[in-house]
């Protein structure tokens, strides 16, 4: 009598950063109003972002969808492209495509939608809801993958169905990515390109901590002028004596005015002053 031998194989939750993307071909798509096929090959050399959602002829899915289309040019001249996927056909895809937007359709999209009918693309990253009795059951949760032009994944971001994602952010990463492979520097919380990055350094980091961090305070005593003046920094300085021209401080104020009233700013304005030394 032969034995009958039982194995279970355990599923990640999501491909993690720093790992190769899945790879996935000829998946039925509709590109500029036609079925085509897509691969990931397609995208090799730039960045690419996939966006998961759950339905098409749904509620916030049209919104996400619209936004990252009118942002593609966007993505496109960073380098990046965007390819939307869900579980639903091509064929509804397209019916969904055209439908007007003020029907709750998509209208024109300027990037490929994918239909995952075999479920594999949304198994294979992560996304795909199994569980029995989740109303959710056989769609794709709001899953994000950023993937850089050597095919590996440096962003991921999974929601629950009932919010949106951000384009914003979206381009703000790829940007922070590229940034930070070119020039060997780090990125800080919410930094935008122009914005100062860090030397990964422990002690080249201080550079970016003493400008970020320090705070100026104005004289101890009320100033009597005939209009409100700053005529000395005397405490927090990271650059000698005096902060350049171009830091922005932030502070509390203290001084006279006119009719001979004493003012503190941390008393009657109860927030800090902020300005640019050396503008206006």
């Amino acid at each position: 009598m032969a034995a009958l031998l039982l194995t279970s194989t355990q599923v990640e939750a999501f491909p993690m950063p720093r790992t190769i993307a899945p790879n996935f071909e000829n998946v039925n798509a509709v590109v500029n109003g036609e079925f085509k096929k897509i691969s990931l090959k397609d995208y090799a050399g730039k960045y690419l972002v996939i966006v998961f959602y759950p339905f098409d002829f749904t509620y916030v899915c049209p919104t996400e969808l619209i936004s990252f289309s009118e942002s593609l040019k966007e993505f496109q001249s960073i380098g990046a492209e965007v390819i939307g996927v869900s579980t639903d056909s091509h064929h509804t895809h397209l019916a969904w495509i055209n439908t007007d937007r003020k029907e709750g359709g998509l209208g024109k999209i300027n990037y490929p939608l994918l239909a995952d009918i075999s479920k594999d693309l949304s198994r294979d990253y992560g996304v795909l809801v199994e569980t029995e009795g989740d109303g959710m059951r056989g769609a794709a949760l709001r899953g994000l993958f950023i993937i850089d032009p050597n095919g590996k994944i440096r962003s991921v971001q999974v929601n629950d169905d009932a919010v949106g994602r951000s384009v914003s952010e979206t381009l703000r990463l790829i940007q922070a990515f590229q940034f930070a492979d070119k020039n060997g520097e780090v990125c800080p919380a919410n930094w935008k390109p122009g914005d100062k990055t860090i030397k990964p350094d422990q002690d080249l980091k201080k550079e970016f901590f003493k400008h970020e961090y320090w705070t100026a305070f104005p004289e101890k005593e009320p100033t009597d002028t005939s209009k409100f003046s700053v005529t000395r920094l005397n405490e927090g300085e990271p650059d000698g004596p005096f902060a350049p021209n171009g830091k922005v401080i932030e502070m509390h104020y203290t001084g006279k005015l006119l009719d001979g009233t004493v003012f503190d700013s941390s008393v009657t304005r109860g927030q800090t002053f902020k300005f640019t030394l050396g503008a206006g």
